[in-house]
C-alpha cells in the first residue's frame, strides 16, 4: 500500500463537477432513467448540482444517505428542483439492491469517508458511523466495492459511474481513495475509464455496439 504521498492529495475537480462537464456523454440514453447519488451533500453542493443535471436530461433523481439529519437537510433542496425527486435515508449499498435491474443511467458514489491511516475523522463526521461499529478506512473501501457490485446489475449498458475522493499515482490507487477496492474490480469487469482528474474518476459500463 503506497501511503508516502497520501498527505499530498488534492482535488483538481470533485466528481459532481466532472459529471457536469461530461453531460454530453449522457444525453443519448438517459431520459426516463434514474440518476443516483450515494452520499448526499455535506457542503460541496453536489446534490443540488446533480439534481439540476438530472432534470436537464429528463431523468429521475434520488440521493441516498445513511444519516437522517443529512437526508432531512437535502430533501427540500431536491424537491425544489423537482417535486418528485427524492432524498432517502438508508445505507447506499442496501438501497441499491431494492432498485429494478437496468434502471440507473448515472451513479455517483461519494459515501463512507476515508482519511490517512494515522488520522481520525472529526467528531461531527465520525458520529454517524457509530451505528456501524465506528469509522474505519477498510469499511469505506468495502462499502464502495459492495455498492459497485450491486450497481452492476442496476446500471444500464453504457451507463456512467463516478467516484469522488479518488486518486492515482503511477497507476496505483491511493489507499485513501473511496474506490480503492472497487475500481480494480470494475476495471476488469467491463468498465472503461472516461475521465480521471485528481480527486475523481468517471467510468462507463460496457455496452454492445
Amino acid at each position: 500500500m503506497d501511503n508516502d504521498w497520501e498527505y499530498l492529495v488534492t482535488w483538481t475537480q470533485h466528481g459532481h463537477s466532472l459529471l457536469v462537464d461530461h453531460k454530453e456523454d449522457m444525453a443519448d440514453f438517459t431520459t426516463g432513467l434514474t440518476f443516483l447519488e450515494v452520499g448526499s451533500d455535506r457542503g460541496e453542493g453536489s446534490t443540488k448540482v446533480l439534481a439540476e443535471l438530472a432534470l436537464s436530461l429528463g431523468m429521475k433523481f434520488v440521493t441516498v444517505d445513511m444519516d437522517d439529519a443529512v437526508s432531512d437537510k437535502v430533501r427540500p433542496v431536491v424537491e425544489a428542483v423537482h417535486p418528485e425527486f427524492m432524498a432517502i435515508c438508508a445505507k447506499g449499498e442496501d438501497y441499491i439492491l431494492t432498485l429494478p435491474d437496468n434502471s440507473i443511467a448515472v451513479a455517483y458514489l461519494d459515501a463512507y469517508d476515508t482519511m490517512p491511516p494515522d488520522r481520525m475523522l472529526p467528531a461531527d463526521m465520525a458520529q454517524p458511523y457509530s451505528r456501524l461499529g465506528g469509522w474505519k478506512n477498510h469499511e469505506a473501501w468495502r462499502m464502495h466495492l459492495i455498492a459497485s457490485m450491486a450497481l452492476d446489475f442496476k446500471l444500464v449498458p453504457g451507463g456512467l459511474l463516478c467516484f469522488d475522493d479518488t486518486w492515482r499515482k503511477n497507476g496505483v490507487w491511493a489507499s485513501r481513495s473511496k474506490g480503492y477496492m472497487a475500481l480494480p474490480w470494475l476495471l476488469v469487469n467491463g468498465y472503461r475509464e472516461v475521465a480521471y482528474v485528481d480527486g475523481s474518476i468517471l467510468l462507463r459500463k460496457w455496452r454492445p455496439k
